[in-house]
């Protein structure tokens, strides 16, 4: 664990996930949206967050560092910068190198998230359509998600999370 403390946020995925590019993100770099709010028995650090609160999450990678993860499906890339916004704090990782975008197709359905580097918990929803009919993950373009079919996992670790 390289001496990180480890903070659990349990989130539902409710909203959008879209890929997109620009703004003041660098030249190159892409971008993943994601919110929704929180399900039932989601908490922070062990303690309750109220049903219905607002989250989002922003990822920032370089398409260029896309690698194929263990024979697929999915792809992943290192996040250069991540911030969670939960209700109205927001909190970013002093440590971004061991989290890292995951990206796929799975099955008929597109999944794009964020995970730590074990992949052991995360967010990562699906869903089952594109704004881009030809999106594939091995060369992301900016793209929105759309028709959430399933959530893999619901759980968000931030090593060294640190609240502002």
């Amino acid at each position: 664990m390289r001496g990180f403390s480890w903070v659990c946020v349990v989130l539902a995925v409710t909203g959008l996930g879209s890929l997109v590019s620009p703004g003041r993100v660098e030249a190159g770099m892409l971008r993943l949206n994601m919110s929704g709010t929180t399900s039932n028995f989601a908490e922070f650090a062990g303690n309750p967050i109220p049903l219905g609160t607002s989250w989002s999450l922003v990822a920032e990678f370089d398409p260029a560092t896309v690698t194929l993860e263990g024979g697929g499906p999915f792809f992943t890339a290192p996040t250069t910068s991540l911030t969670v916004m939960v209700g109205t704090t927001t909190y970013t990782p002093s440590v971004t190198d061991t989290i890292v975008a995951l990206l796929g197709p799975f099955s008929s359905l597109y999944a794009a998230g964020v995970v730590d580097g074990l992949q052991v918990t995360g967010i990562v929803p699906a869903f089952s359509s594109t704004s881009d009919p030809n999106w594939v993950a091995s060369a992301p373009t900016s793209t929105e998600f759309l028709q959430l079919s399933n959530a893999f996992s619901l759980s968000w670790l931030l090593p060294r999370a640190s609240a502002h």
